[in-house]
């Protein structure tokens, strides 16, 4: 398990799939991305996990129209995991490295249909939450958001999966998760 000084090496993918698939955090106005607010791991070595999360925390969405344009690309992916991030939560904040890491050893772990990563920042959107729930398929699982570093899962579009990361005993723990979700 890596810590979070280490670093990852280049692995037989190519980068730019490897990078692309790894995480998104999405930061801006949909049309024009800010380079210091955007985290797309572009280059190789990997990052550590402790970049990843400076990363995060970068990664401010101001307006609700900023979360809903995070949560459509999160939905136009075939297979997606998303860190719902609320920065009023201990357990959210708490949660953040055991996520990086997690999506990292994903990244490095699997052969192929590799998900995409994404860290959502949703504190703008904690009135109502109506943006999550009227997700296709939230409704179905009955989840309601704690701010509980909650994670989520979309295959095509619709949420197959939500739960908290607290859940998991280790990164190894939602990979297997995510392993058993994303079955071909």
């Amino acid at each position: 398990m890596p810590s979070s000084t280490t670093r990852f090496t280049k692995t037989p993918y190519s980068s730019v799939v490897v990078c692309i698939a790894l995480l998104t955090v999405c930061v801006g106005d949909g049309s024009k991305v800010s380079e210091t607010n955007h985290a797309v791991i572009q280059e190789t070595p990997f990052p550590t996990v402790q970049e990843l999360v400076t990363s995060f925390d970068k990664a401010k969405l101001d307006s609700p129209r900023l979360v809903e344009h995070a949560i459509t690309n999160a939905r136009h992916c075939r297979r997606s995991v998303s860190y719902l991030h609320m920065p009023w939560s201990l357990q959210s904040l708490a949660y953040k490295p055991k996520f990086a890491e997690f999506a990292l050893n994903c990244v490095l772990q699997t052969q192929s249909n590799i998900p995409q990563f994404h860290f959502i920042d949703c504190e703008s959107i904690t009135d109502d939450y109506s943006l999550l729930y009227e997700l296709p398929g939230w409704n179905e699982r009955g989840q309601k958001m704690a701010g509980m570093a909650e994670i989520l899962w979309m295959q095509d579009g619709k949420v197959i999966h939500v739960e908290s990361a607290e859940n998991f005993r280790s990164a190894n723990d939602l990979i297997e998760k995510t392993r058993s979700l994303f079955r071909d």
